[in-house]
């Protein structure tokens, strides 16, 4: 999360699109906030997860028909936001990413697809004059990660669903396959 929104250089007071609101779109969430983003909006396809993102401050909505970019759109007073974040590792989060960006924004494509292609809408981006960035999971960010937690910046209880018994591991990896909650936690101690 640290080493995308750096990518996608997030100035306070800016916008920022946040197309994934898993575990990792949920730290992006607080981490825009805690730098001075005035608006941020989010997707997912989980409702429990559209409303952990509006919980934290989000303009948060439910992927469902291409109506979200939309409502998003329309809670961004129809401008579109400074800078976008891709974390679903899905095409159409990156098309929504580059149609709501503004024009000479910023894409980060962040998510890890299935395969090992993506899609990118080129005529768009083209057109906007859109940078495209992409971001491999983490770059030199455990001490900051680290001192973010410790101050109390970020709420990582946020980013957690269940916690389990290391004895539990089975039920914990099923219910993590599932997608029921957020990140999954195994207690190691009594």
């Amino acid at each position: 999360a640290i080493h995308a929104l750096r990518l996608a250089r997030l100035g306070p007071g800016d916008s920022i699109g946040i197309f994934g609101a898993g575990p990792i779109g949920l730290l992006l969430i607080q981490l825009a906030l805690a730098s001075g983003a005035t608006t941020v909006v989010a997707t997912y396809r989980l409702p429990h997860r559209v409303a952990a993102a509006r919980a934290l401050g989000a303009v948060a909505e439910l992927v469902t028909d291409g109506s979200e970019r939309a409502a998003l759109l329309e809670a961004t007073g129809g401008e579109g936001v400074d800078t976008a974040i891709e974390i679903a590792g899905e095409d159409d989060a990156i098309g929504a990413a580059i149609e709501l960006v503004k024009p000479a924004g910023i894409v980060v494509v962040a998510g890890i697809p299935e395969g090992p292609t993506v899609t990118i809408t080129g005529a768009s981006a083209r057109r906007k004059g859109l940078d495209l960035r992409f971001a491999r999971r983490m770059n030199r960010v455990y001490p900051t990660a680290i001192e973010l937690v410790t101050r109390g910046r970020v709420d990582l209880d946020a980013v957690v669903g269940d916690r389990f018994a290391l004895a539990d591991a089975p039920v914990a990896l099923a219910s993590a396959s599932r997608r029921e909650g957020h990140k999954v936690v195994l207690l190691t101690g009594g």
